[in-house]
């Protein structure tokens, strides 16, 4: 909490993962069933099943193996909590993504809500920078509720949506008196 050892303290973010407890109602449990904490669950993404497609045409990842883009993960915790907060706040990519792996396999796949977690930590780390390390806790985590994608679902599956780092950082850079991000696709072709 701001101010509440020191005057001077500006308080910080917690991003914690809600768990992997789903796929009932009432599974977020400490601490992410805190209302002070952004609350983080996942969702489905399907890039992998891309990039693996192109090596071998042949093989069942090619139509995504059943699974879609832009859902909660069955296992995601879900709110509400014990005391009626709605949890997660947010969710962002937990099922699943590439990630580091021992030298000699060079990465592998992982995924949970403790994968989520780190990636929405990330877009925490960029509305402070944008924002300043003074930025309140709970403007921080309004910003990145208030610019989430909805994904459909109801509050106690997905919170706010998933995370979307543009428009978190572009709302960033207008509460600080700047012009909103600039979004470039570059296209390369071989």
């Amino acid at each position: 909490l701001p101010g509440f050892l020191d005057p001077s303290y500006p308080g910080i973010l917690i991003v914690q993962a809600a768990g992997n407890g789903g796929p009932g109602y009432g599974t977020v449990t400490s601490p992410g069933a805190s209302p002070g904490v952004l609350t983080v669950g996942a969702s489905t993404s399907t890039h992998f099943a891309y990039v693996f497609s192109k090596w071998d045409e042949s093989s069942f990842w090619q139509s995504g193996a059943g699974w879609s883009s832009d859902e909660v993960i069955s296992w995601s915790a879900r709110g509400p909590t014990v005391v009626g907060y709605v949890k997660p706040d947010v969710v962002n990519v937990g099922a699943y993504g590439f990630t580091a792996a021992p030298v000699y396999y060079n990465f592998t796949l992982f995924g949970g809500t403790s994968y989520a977690t780190p990636l929405t930590a990330g877009v925490a780390a960029l509305v402070y920078q944008v924002l300043g390390t003074a930025a309140d806790p709970a403007l921080l985590k309004n910003v990145i509720t208030s610019t989430a994608d909805a994904l459909w679902y109801d509050t106690a599956s997905e919170g706010a949506g998933r995370v979307n780092a543009y428009r978190a950082v572009s709302l960033a850079r207008l509460l600080s008196g700047r012009t909103s991000a600039k979004y470039e696709l570059q296209v390369y072709s071989s």
